[in-house]
């Protein structure tokens, strides 16, 4: 990697690449599986996954709650001086850049300055791509990803890459809440 703070000012969070809130338990160096079933190679994705999507939810289904605030803006700053939460495609940094777009998404109407990262995450994805084979697993949480995107986001480029996404995954939806989105 380059300098993992990608950012010109340090704070508290530099080079903080693991959670803050919720870090899965060691299990003996095992890993956990994600939401698509997938076995990541590292923690790195792996812890980031867990605690970035449970506060993902917390902010939908609480989004009021002062404590729930509280640890997406120190979740935010975190992310901050981090290579994948500025996109990244090195190892599972794409990956995890991936759960990152998702997280700024929900969160993007409390901090107008991620619009930026956001954009820069959407074409590192796409633009990568093909940098080396992605798992059926990757395909299915990227779908996931870009069929939330708000639709400020959705240029050519993108429904492209949902088209594209479709196509390799002969769109056999693991998740049937999928199916009525994509329908043409």
């Amino acid at each position: 990697h380059e300098s993992v703070d990608t950012s010109s000012e340090k704070n508290e969070y530099s080079h903080q690449m693991y959670p803050i809130f919720y870090i899965p338990p060691y299990a003996g160096g095992a890993k956990y599986r994600l939401i698509t079933g997938a076995l990541p190679k590292t923690h790195l994705l792996s812890s980031n996954a867990y605690e970035l999507e449970i506060l993902r939810l917390l902010e939908i289904i609480s989004p009021n709650e002062i404590i729930v605030r509280h640890m997406i803006e120190r979740t935010c700053r975190r992310l901050d001086s981090t290579c994948f939460g500025n996109f990244c495609n090195n190892g599972e940094c794409y990956e995890t850049s991936a759960v990152a777009l998702r997280f700024y998404c929900t969160v993007e109407h409390l901090f107008t300055k991620y619009g930026d990262n956001i954009k820069k995450i959407i074409n590192g994805i796409i633009e990568h791509f093909h940098d080396t084979r992605r798992s059926e697993a990757v395909c299915m949480y990227l779908m996931i990803v870009f069929s939330e995107l708000p639709d400020k986001y959705r240029d050519e480029n993108v429904i492209d890459f949902i088209s594209f996404l479709k196509l390799k995954l002969k769109f056999r939806p693991l998740l049937p809440f999928l199916t009525t989105e994509f329908q043409n």
